[in-house]
């Protein structure tokens, strides 16, 4: 498929809400993972997923450039299963205000904006990295983050992070809530 094809698949899908498993880069060499989820937005250049976890619930959203996507099941053969498991557990997909979509340097922006927290997945070296933190500015070619540890810590060093190394970004997760709730409970008793 074509970039344009995967572009036409991933609005259409937004469109008709459809339930459905793209195939996108992880930032590992020649590494890719599945995705299973509801388009929300698309772009050209990007697109939001809201992320269906194996407990059948939404669980945050992602953005992923399109050229990322190796492949895209739209719908998902599984569709009918998962919508029916949602609409019986009274699982309503989350909205999230419109995005930026012109490239990552705005939803960069656009996302700080929004949310408080946010997953960063980017290349460094040869490696994958992901950091959980709060966007404290963000710049044409970088933005910096304060990070938490795995652990639930604030670090005290700011990360940059360049633009055109990031993979993709998570919001609105439980995994990324959970740390900052953890952290800030820790600064909270610390002052």
């Amino acid at each position: 498929m074509t970039n344009y094809d995967i572009e036409l698949a991933l609005c259409h899908a937004a469109a008709v809400r459809s339930v459905v498993k793209v195939r996108v880069m992880d930032g590992s060499q020649n590494g890719s993972c599945n995705i299973i989820g509801s388009v929300v937005q698309c772009s050209a250049q990007l697109f939001v997923i809201a992320e269906i976890v194996d407990a059948h619930k939404y669980d945050g959203w992602s953005i992923h450039r399109v050229s990322d996507v190796s492949e895209i099941e739209s719908p998902y053969i599984h569709h009918e299963f998962i919508s029916d498991a949602l609409r019986l557990r009274s699982v309503v997909q989350p909205s999230v205000d419109e995005l930026s979509l012109g490239g990552f340097v705005v939803a960069v922006a656009s996302v700080a904006t929004l949310q408080s927290v946010v997953s960063v997945v980017y290349v460094s070296g040869d490696e994958s990295v992901c950091d959980v933190g709060v966007i404290v500015a963000s710049g044409d070619d970088h933005f910096l983050m304060r990070t938490i540890s795995p652990d639930g810590d604030w670090i005290d060093d700011i990360v940059s992070v360049a633009i055109d190394s990031v993979v993709w970004i998570e919001f609105g997760g439980e995994y990324d809530r959970s740390l900052l709730m953890v952290a800030n409970s820790r600064y909270r008793r610390e002052t």
